[in-house]
């Protein structure tokens, strides 16, 4: 059995893990936009 403060401890770990990654994502595909947009390949 968990405390309740080890349960949301994980779940915000889990989260900000989550967070982190759709950010990480987010830049990702931003750096794609650019160099796009940068060989002027518009196309996708």
């Amino acid at each position: 059995m968990h405390t309740a403060s080890e349960t949301l401890l994980k779940e915000e770990k889990l989260t900000s893990l989550r967070m982190q990654g759709l950010q990480n994502g987010q830049n990702g595909r931003n750096i794609c936009w650019s160099r796009l947009l940068r060989n002027q390949r518009c196309h996708l």
